[in-house]
């Protein structure tokens, strides 16, 4: 099914089902005005998207009912350069100039887009019902999902209501709120300037969509480093060195520390205390390199994503950073009831996959990306994908950063069904790579979490990685030298450094070669087309 229009008045009329409209008004100078009516699949109004153009033009409308405040704008120089979007709610009314006008309509990344090509006369008015149709449902296959890098800030918790209002209109069901209240010297002050207080980090804030309080922190070179959730203690610190410290600290309250933009702190990661980073970001798939490099040396982290908005707490004013809210999302595996605890623990265990648009499920011998399968070598695995996704994508099965195995087709779904063998400790995971456009996003990309195969007891060290990521670790006499960090600092980078050298082993240990290398994949089964989920 597509999402469908019922108009009444300028002689328009295309339905599935009819809805009750009155007679035309009579012409008459001044704007044409349009009245939409969004609707989901049940009837119930709902929020959404809304983007007009003219000749290609974006056109902003004055919102006269029903709009949320919230406007989005694309910079040149993202994907989709210089579309604009209204938000709005339920029954709208916009004013319009006269004339051809191309409406399109959608709500996140669930819902299939509406669109409409309308020839408006002065002082018309124009009502259409916008039926908007889901062509996947995560939240019945068990998914919540959420943009971890927001940057609204949340200055007076009591003012939630137009946040809330945008999260509705995207359709997400988690928002990571992160501040700059760590930012450095050198980081322009233009990004963020809020910051939040240790009463609003200790706050738990409740509803749906779930409201993450969270902190970003960057070191002097690079404008983003972590993100931090769940934590109590303001991020402080001036050096690159301080980031071991500042992540301890978050974890012994119960914080969750993730790497943003493919960075990741590499001794606090090895070390254990990173349980997350973004391999998702601004609709890209960037950090494929290192976070492999970090699964194929035994670190156990889990892939999430964020949009990296920018905006202020309040409505009437754009978000105009890389990518709208939501082009990024991470879609969790919650148990239980949705709660900031829950989902940071779905986060801290792995069940999660990161997209911009398509859904990608991965299950290795029955279990959930961030599972560990133990057994003696040869180890052998049943790996099952499933993808219910639009059109013209390449579906990829990686072992130990390999693509073993692929499949593609144009129909409304993919899956792939093969037993993958491990001689060497190893891990699993899932990519997805469209062809298109996502509405009013970026191009359709998906990741899933891995699975790790333990065989004989041993941790995973694939090829070269830990020689690798031992090469990238700080060093010791820069740790020591370091005159902007605290002593307290350097004590921490210190230690959490003897951590991961010890996790990476001693210089010049063996190499064991994982699945991919070892067993050469045979042909990629046939793809198996099934009807995506509703």
């Amino acid at each position: 099914m597509r999402p469908t229009f019922t108009a009444c008045g300028g002689g328009l009329l295309v339905a599935l089902a009819l809805a009750t409209c009155g007679p035309p008004a009579p012409p008459r100078s001044g704007p044409a005005i349009l009245a939409l009516s969004l609707r989901d699949e049940a009837g119930q109004p709902v929020s959404g998207q809304i983007s007009l153009t003219r000749d290609g033009a974006p056109l902003d409308p004055a919102v006269l009912r029903g709009g949320t405040g919230w406007r989005v704008r694309r910079q040149d120089f993202a994907a989709g350069a210089g579309e604009r979007y209204v938000l709005v709610t339920g029954d709208v009314e916009l004013a319009l100039p006269p004339g051809d006008v191309s409406l399109r309509v959608t709500r996140g990344q669930a819902y299939a887009a509406a669109s409409q090509r309308l020839r408006l006369r002065a002082g018309e008015r124009r009502s259409l019902r916008v039926n908007l149709l889901r062509w996947t449902d995560r939240r019945a296959r068990g998914w919540a999902c959420g943009d971890l890098h927001l940057h609204l800030a949340r200055l007076d918790p009591a003012r939630d209501a137009p946040i809330r209002a945008l999260l509705e209109a995207v359709d997400l069901d988690v928002a990571g709120l992160v501040d700059w209240a760590g930012r450095t010297e050198g980081m322009s002050p233009g990004w963020g300037g809020w910051a939040w207080t240790e009463a609003h980090l200790a706050e738990r804030p409740s509803g749906r969509p779930l409201l993450l309080n969270g902190q970003g922190w960057g070191r002097p070179d690079r404008a983003c480093v972590l993100a931090l959730f769940g934590h109590r203690t303001p991020a402080r610190g001036a050096s690159r060195h301080s980031a071991a410290a500042i992540v301890e600290t978050a974890v012994a309250e119960g914080g969750l520390a993730s790497g943003t933009m493919g960075d990741v702190p590499l001794d606090s990661a090895l070390a254990g205390r990173v349980a997350a980073t973004e391999v998702l970001s601004h609709g890209r798939m960037d950090a494929l390199e290192r976070w492999y490099a970090l699964l194929s040396a035994g670190a156990h982290i889990a892939a999430v994503a964020g949009s990296d908005t920018q905006g202020p707490p309040w409505p009437d004013t754009l978000v105009d950073y890389h990518a709208p809210p939501g082009a990024s999302r991470v879609c969790a595996r919650v148990e239980g009831a949705l709660t900031q605890e829950s989902f940071l623990d779905a986060i801290r265990g792995g069940r999660t996959f990161v997209t911009s648009g398509p859904t990608l499920e991965l299950t290795v011998d029955g279990q959930l990306p961030g599972a560990t399968l133990e057994g003696s070598g040869p180890r052998h695995a049943r790996v099952r994908l499933t993808a219910p996704l639009p059109p013209r994508g390449a579906l990829e099965l990686v072992v130990d950063g390999e693509v073993v195995a692929s499949a593609r087709a144009d129909h409304a779904a993919l899956s792939l069904d093969r037993e993958v063998s491990f001689n060497a400790s190893g891990w699993v995971a899932a990519r997805l790579r469209g062809e298109a456009r996502m509405p009013l996003g970026d191009r359709m990309v998906a990741h899933t979490s891995a699975v790790y195969v333990t065989v004989d007891g041993a941790r995973a060290n694939v090829g070269d990685a830990r020689a690798r990521l031992r090469s990238e670790l700080p060093d010791r006499d820069a740790i020591l030298s370091s005159g902007r960090s605290t002593a307290h600092e350097r004590e921490v980078a210190l230690r959490t450094l003897a951590e991961a050298h010890a996790q990476l082993g001693p210089a010049g240990d063996g190499v064991l070669e994982g699945a991919a290398a070892a067993t050469p994949p045979p042909a990629a089964p046939p793809i198996r087309a099934s009807t995506p989920a509703r």
